[in-house]
């Protein structure tokens, strides 16, 4: 079974068709990896009604997928233990990323770009 882990940076421009995945099952390669983007969107079409508007007046994109290296989901933890958190199980890896220094932390992470 595969697990798959996303975030949406929403202080990047049209932000909201950009991801962040980690692929957190099997070390082999992911089978139709490339048609992920796509496969996003559909979902988003089926579950949103909103999307196809979004599409039409060029608010969203077709997704961008960004793999990011094994680790990074919890090294993000770690970071916001750092900055101060008080209680690891209190700390959640966002939906959406509140601060620009968070997409770039992530970006720096990116290991393959769909």
């Amino acid at each position: 079974m595969t697990k798959v882990l996303l975030l949406v940076p929403s202080l990047l421009p049209r932000s909201c068709d950009t991801f962040f995945i980690l692929h957190a099952g099997h070390h082999s390669p992911v089978p139709d990896l490339a048609l992920a983007p796509e496969r996003v969107l559909d979902e988003l079409l089926r579950t949103n009604r909103n999307i196809a508007w979004c599409l039409a007046n060029d608010f969203f994109g077709k997704p961008t997928i960004r793999l990011v290296r094994p680790g990074t989901f919890s090294d993000f933890r770690q970071l916001k233990l750092d900055e101060g958190c008080d209680s690891l199980g209190q700390i959640k890896v966002p939906v959406s990323l509140p601060k620009a220094a968070y997409v770039t932390w992530f970006s720096d992470r990116v290991v393959q770009e769909l």
